[in-house]
């Protein structure tokens, strides 16, 4: 389609750049070459644009001067900025910190918790061994009184086994 309207408006354009920019030799300067023109004096005092000091706006592409005023406020707007992160990211790791602090306490007081109960655990094991054992020794010495003939120690009907 770009093509097409090329095609469509070449002629247009040829005739325009005839009359803008005529060929040489048709309008009696032959052989004179390309002419030069001073700028104004107006514009040949202007100093030159410093290219450090001109920014493209975003929005329209336009290029800007920037002022002392703006450069310096947005300085100020920049160095507000990065004390405002540096500040913000100071107060993160302090809460970091006071997270992992909290962490570790809370995991040295479980670990502390784990090793009381499994000690008072491996107490009560112990104790319920010692009495089986005191069982088991009264029990055998039972057995064996009542296989001796001693009838008040044989276990009666009514006793659990």
């Amino acid at each position: 389609m770009q093509m097409t309207r090329l095609k469509r408006i070449w002629p247009l354009v040829a005739v325009i750049a005839g009359i803008t920019f005529p060929a040489t030799g048709q309008d009696g300067q032959a052989g004179q070459g390309t002419e030069r023109f001073e700028p104004p004096a107006s514009l040949a005092a202007r100093p030159a644009v410093d290219e450090t000091q001109v920014q493209s706006d975003p929005d329209t592409g336009v290029s800007q001067r920037v002022t002392a005023e703006q450069a310096a406020a947005e300085l100020a707007k920049r160095e507000k900025l990065n004390r405002e992160q540096a500040e913000f990211a100071a107060r993160q790791l302090a809460e970091n910190k006071a997270a992992q602090d909290a962490f570790e306490q809370a995991k040295r007081e479980r670990e502390a918790t784990i090793a009381r109960q499994q000690a008072e655990h491996r107490a009560e094991v112990e104790r319920l061994e010692r009495e089986h054992a005191a069982a088991m020794e009264q029990w055998r010495a039972d057995v064996a009184a009542c296989e001796g003939g001693d009838r008040s120690r044989c276990a009666s009907p009514d006793t659990p086994n």
